[in-house]
C-alpha cells in the first residue's frame, strides 16, 4: 500500500500550471534527471528521484491506467469491426493489426476517430483484395466452362444427321469431365 503524501510535499504544492506541466512531462516519458533539472531551473524546486517517483505513482499512473483501459476498449472495438468484416485474415496479420491499434490508441495525442478511419481503410483494402481474388477465380471458371462448351459443340458437329453416335456421346462426356 502506498504511503500518504506529506502535506508539505513540494511537488504536490506546485503552482497549477507547473503541476500540469510536470505531469505532462512524466506522461511523455521524459527522463527523471531531465525533469529534475527542469524543476530546479523553471520552478526553483529541488527534489529527489524518490519524490518524483512517488509523484508519478500518485498522479501519472492512474492516468496511464485509464488510457490503457480506453485503448483496450477501442482496440477490441476495432478487432470486432475487423472480425465482422468477411475478410480472410491470417491470425498473425490480425494480431499485428490489433497491436498497432492498441499502440496508437495509447498515445494521448492520437485522435481515436482517425485510428478508426485508418482501420476501416485497411479493412476495405483487404476486402477489395479479397473481392479481386474472387473475381479472378470466377473468370477462370467461366473460361473453363466456355472451353468445355466449345468441346461439346465440336463433338456434336462431328455427328451425322443430328443424331449422336456412341463415339460422339463418349467425347461429350469426356469434354464435360464426367469420366
Amino acid at each position: 500500500m502506498a504511503r500518504k503524501p506529506r502535506s508539505d510535499s513540494k511537488l504536490d504544492n506546485l503552482a497549477d500550471h507547473h503541476h500540469a506541466e510536470l505531469t505532462a512531462k512524466l506522461l511523455r516519458n521524459e527522463r527523471y534527471e531531465d525533469v529534475l533539472t527542469w524543476l530546479t531551473v523553471e520552478c526553483a524546486v529541488s527534489s529527489s528521484l524518490a519524490a518524483l517517483s512517488s509523484f508519478f505513482q500518485r498522479h501519472c499512473a492512474p492516468v496511464l491506467r485509464e488510457r490503457r483501459k480506453l485503448a483496450v476498449i477501442r482496440a477490441e472495438e476495432m478487432q470486432r469491426a475487423a472480425s465482422d468484416n468477411p475478410v480472410d485474415w491470417d491470425a498473425a496479420a490480425f494480431e499485428r493489426l490489433n497491436q498497432i491499434f492498441f499502440d496508437l490508441l495509447l498515445d494521448p495525442e492520437v485522435d481515436p476517430a482517425a485510428v478508426k478511419r485508418i482501420g476501416d481503410l485497411i479493412l476495405k483494402d483487404k476486402s477489395l483484395a479479397m473481392d479481386s481474388r474472387k473475381i479472378s477465380i470466377l473468370e477462370k471458371k467461366v473460361k473453363a466452362a466456355e472451353e468445355a462448351k466449345e468441346k461439346i459443340k465440336a463433338a456434336m458437329s462431328g455427328s451425322k444427321d443430328g443424331g449422336l453416335s456412341e463415339e460422339a456421346l463418349k467425347r461429350i462426356e469426356e469434354a464435360a469431365g464426367l469420366l
